[in-house]
């Protein structure tokens, strides 16, 4: 094991630049605060400051850490890391993922600094998985996808409330066991599938069958999960299911960006509870019958590059 400070050097991002300094006529990525989108909020007209280093966000996103392999500029809302010695691209990313372990540690009350981040823990002796090129044999998924496009927009689409074509959930007033498990624990978060920690059985009060989706409804409010296995939650999110039809992996992923467009809505101070989520309204393409199409939904997914891989 070795310290962070020992092999990189930590400074705090060079540039003081904003989202609205960025143009469409920029070459250097921005990099900022932010959760996805490997860190970039858009390009700007200026000489990058950094490449091949790794940003650990103090703000926003706290310590969701990217690799930059290439050229940028990154602003002083993230600690920069430079490596002291020479990293290949996999180690870096590696590093990257254990960084991003760290989470837990930092809020907005304990904010991540060069200290405290430098005397993280880390090993240094990288397992050899890292470096293996892995493929997905596609020839071993049994199930039919459409080779046809599937034009979206040359359809018909109607407004619903929420309450008229889903059966919603509240979660339940867990709080956060100690006992470690096998079930999956989903609460308020944009990260790994919104799952924050694995528990115990035993020590569950309510479980929830899986094949559905949860929006969060209070932190990041509007992040939005298929769930394929059963789990437990907080009530820091509500659970989505159809009134009409068994709800599936592809239906899932595309309800899921639309869920996810009504974050704007709803912050800290505005929380997307219960009964206000009953009222929200979702636009979908409809059938003859003036209903949501879910069949036309999932053979739209089903014929998206790489969707062999949700049946996986």
């Amino acid at each position: 094991m070795e310290k962070l400070n020992s092999i990189f050097r930590m400074e705090y991002g060079k540039d003081k630049l904003l989202e609205r300094d960025t143009s469409p006529e920029g070459n250097t990525p921005l990099i900022s605060s932010r959760g996805t989108n490997n860190g970039i909020v858009g390009f700007v007209d200026k000489e990058p400051s950094y490449k091949n280093v790794i940003n650990v966000p103090r703000t926003g996103t706290i310590c969701y850490a990217f690799f930059q392999e290439n050229s940028c500029c990154i602003n002083s809302d993230s600690i920069v890391l430079i490596p002291k010695k020479e990293f290949t691209k996999e180690e870096m990313i590696f590093i990257t993922l254990l960084i991003r372990k760290q989470i837990f540690k930092y809020n907005y009350g304990r904010k991540v600094t060069p200290d405290r981040l430098g005397n993280t823990e880390i090993p240094t002796k990288f397992p050899k998985y890292i470096y293996e090129k892995r493929k997905i044999d596609f020839s071993k998924m049994k199930f039919k996808i459409t080779s046809n496009k599937i034009e979206l927009y040359n359809r018909k689409w109607k407004e619903f409330e929420y309450s008229k074509i889903f059966n919603i959930e509240r979660g339940y007033y867990n709080k956060r066991p100690e006992e470690i498990g096998k079930l999956n624990f989903v609460s308020a978060s944009m990260f790994n599938n919104g799952v924050t920690d694995r528990i115990d059985f035993s020590v569950v009060e309510k479980i929830y069958s899986g094949n559905c989706v949860i929006i969060v409804n209070n932190g990041h409010a509007g992040e939005a999960f298929y769930q394929k296995q059963d789990f437990t939650c907080s009530h820091d999110v509500n659970i989505i299911r159809l009134k009409d039809k068994e709800i599936n992996i592809f239906i899932s992923f595309f309800l899921i960006p639309l869920f996810k467009k009504e974050k704007y809505r709803f912050n800290y101070g505005r929380k997307w509870r219960f009964d206000r989520m009953l009222k929200n309204i979702i636009k979908l393409p409809v059938n003859e019958n003036g209903k949501p199409d879910w069949d036309f939904m999932e053979d739209y997914i089903k014929s998206l590059p790489y969707s062999k891989v949700l049946i996986n």
